[in-house]
């Protein structure tokens, strides 16, 4: 603390763009993300208030980055669940399964993921390109299986598109739907 202004000297915290986002996903998972507030971030993350205004320009910049950062990890888990199949039967099974893993998994974030706000009319945003980023996998496996004649050849933006709606819907029933009572089953279910 500085003895003349009574506050916290806490920029020269030592990761303090981590220590924002770390501690507005713990408020996310625990309030949802009406919840928090970048006042509360910064409480949690033992830094001053005005802290996070050094990385972020809001709350909205601060939820854009956890689904960019969403977005990576839901990619680099797809690329696992490839990793482990063999044939493209196979892999497609894989990409959704681990769709629904990462889903009921990492439920809070995959709500705030699919937030209809980060997302935005005539230009492609961080989260956006993320996000297509993460659809690749599935993507590069449909024109894989086609050109390996696994695959019946189509237009792979709408053979992407049926299957991800698939998928995502059914993650939306196992985390928001219906099936919420039985996430645990469909964890089990889906190793």
């Amino acid at each position: 603390m500085s003895a003349e202004a009574g506050t916290q000297d806490t920029y020269h915290h030592g990761d303090l763009r981590r220590a924002i986002l770390d501690a507005a996903m713990q408020l996310v998972e625990e309030e949802g993300i009406d919840g928090f507030t970048l006042r509360e971030v910064a409480r949690r993350a033992g830094v001053s208030h005005n802290a996070p205004y050094h990385h972020f320009e809001d709350k909205a910049a601060v939820v854009a980055a956890l689904a960019e950062e969403g977005y990576e990890m839901l990619r680099e888990s797809q690329l696992a669940a490839l990793d482990a199949a063999d044939t493209y039967e196979q892999r497609i099974r894989a990409l959704g399964l681990d769709y629904i893993r990462f889903a009921a998994g990492h439920t809070a974030r995959f709500r705030l993921m699919n937030r209809p706000e980060l997302r935005a009319e005539g230009e492609v945003t961080a989260v956006q390109a993320a996000g297509m980023e993460s659809e690749a996998p599935l993507l590069d496996t449909i024109v894989e299986g086609q050109q390996a004649g696994a695959f019946a050849v189509g237009d792979v933006g709408q053979l992407g598109l049926a299957a991800w709606s698939l998928v995502h819907g059914f993650a939306t029933i196992v985390v928001d739907g219906p099936m919420r009572a039985q996430v645990t089953p469909v964890r089990s279910w889906t190793r």
